[in-house]
């Protein structure tokens, strides 16, 4: 049996902030209730809450690790039609994350989850007819591909520090080698990463090949 936790953050001036009306602690405590009585658990987080940093979300990316959670979902906040954050929006009580810095913070999160094996199956909400009426969505960092576009700046971040070494080395002529269900994470949204690699290294030559795994390694 699976219980997912809808905590949004493991900081308490965040959760404060947003009226949660629970505190870190708290969350720690259901958290080991459950797992203690063989519950498998998910939680919810969201970066771009009020008063929320960068620090501290990855203060939460830590505490939530230490969890040991099955899995984790991840929603960038965004303001929705006829809500107190709306209200606090158009008073200019509070600024949401731009597309881009949100992406960042959620790859950082992804990659840390992940890599201790803790499953995300969720980045961004699910664009629905509901959500994307005209006008739901005041502002805030929606992406209907939210997933794709995390999953491509992860790539763009672990690759970038080699194509860096090799570019100062003097290398300008460059491929990547990967297989086919990684071509569009690889390449970017519109071709994004391609476009940010060939800008920040103006000489370099990069071409991208596609092979499946077997003709790489055998």
């Amino acid at each position: 049996t699976l219980v997912e936790l809808g905590v949004q953050s493991l900081d308490d001036k965040g959760l404060a902030a947003a009226e949660r009306g629970h505190t870190a602690q708290a969350v720690v405590k259901a958290m080991e209730l459950l797992q203690a009585n063989g519950f498998n658990t998910g939680i919810q987080l969201m970066v771009g809450m009020p008063k929320q940093t960068e620090a501290s979300i990855k203060d939460t990316t830590a505490r939530v690790l230490a969890l040991k959670p099955n899995l984790v979902r991840l929603y960038p906040l965004l303001v929705i039609k006829d809500t107190p954050l709306e209200e606090q929006y158009l008073q200019g009580k509070f600024k949401p994350l731009e597309l881009d810095k949100a992406v960042d913070l959620c790859a950082y999160m992804y990659d840390a989850f992940t890599d201790e094996g803790i499953k995300v199956i969720r980045i961004g909400l699910q664009p629905d007819d509901e959500l994307c009426q005209p006008g739901n969505i005041v502002a805030g960092p929606f992406h209907p591909s939210m997933g794709e576009l995390v999953k491509s700046r992860l790539i763009r971040n672990q690759l970038t520090p080699q194509i860096e070494y090799l570019y100062q080395q003097g290398c300008t002529n460059m491929k990547i080698i990967c297989p086919p269900n990684l071509q569009s994470q690889v390449i970017g949204m519109k071709k994004a990463n391609f476009a940010y690699w060939t800008e920040i290294y103006p000489h370099l030559n990069l071409e991208i090949e596609v092979l499946n795994i077997n003709d790489i390694f055998f």
